[in-house]
């Protein structure tokens, strides 16, 4: 291996373990209460070392879920989807990326939500993701409505899409290990706006 390689895979190790010390400090006596220097002296690190990974503490809580390729991909699925498709239909398939993410990273994904879930001072870090994906959501239905990505269809079917993962995530959290997988969740909260708003095309 690489000296690089080695470098790499000992920066991950580092960062997985101030992650880990961290949620576990955040789980036994709140967010609030845990400083940046209580994770360092938990994870065994000196309080610089944690700021050469993590700017804030709350940056924690996102760790490992802000994958740059997800907001991409789901917008790369919703320009390839057949014309014909509904919009509801389109959007099934382009939250299917960030599904898979978050599905694959189940046991952080669930203790990272967790803490925030039951930190009201977090709420919102709780709606903030969500909404960074509206906007390239509203630009790729734009191009297939033919539409601005500011008129009221793109916008409504994006702040949908980010609204029914952010609920899914937090249904599927609050169940534990209930529910096995986060897509059915969303497919079932998809069908609840097709049978509430309909399934017809919104040109």
């Amino acid at each position: 291996m690489s000296t690089t390689g080695l470098r790499e895979r000992n920066k991950a190790r580092t960062r997985d373990e101030i992650v880990d010390a961290a949620l576990t400090l955040f789980e036994s006596r709140g967010y609030n209460a845990t400083t940046c220097e209580d994770i360092a002296a938990a994870a065994g690190i000196a309080v610089r070392t944690f700021f050469r990974y993590f700017d804030a503490k709350d940056d924690v809580l996102v760790a490992g879920r802000s994958d740059a390729a997800g907001p991409l991909a789901a917008v790369a699925e919703l320009r390839d989807r057949p014309e014909a498709e509904a919009p509801l239909d389109v959007l099934r398939h382009a939250l299917g990326h960030p599904i898979e993410v978050l599905e694959s990273r189940r046991d952080l994904v669930m203790r990272q939500f967790r803490v925030i879930m039951t930190t009201p001072s977090l709420d919102d870090l709780r709606r903030e993701p969500f909404h960074r994906f509206e906007d390239p959501f509203a630009a790729g239905l734009a191009a297939r409505l033919g539409q601005q990505p500011d008129d009221l269809a793109p916008r409504w079917l994006a702040a949908a899409a980010a609204t029914v993962l952010r609920i899914s995530i937090e249904r599927w959290v609050a169940s534990g290990a209930e529910h096995g997988a986060l897509g059915p969740l969303v497919d079932e909260a998809l069908d609840l706006a097709r049978e509430g708003f309909g399934s017809r095309s919104s040109s």
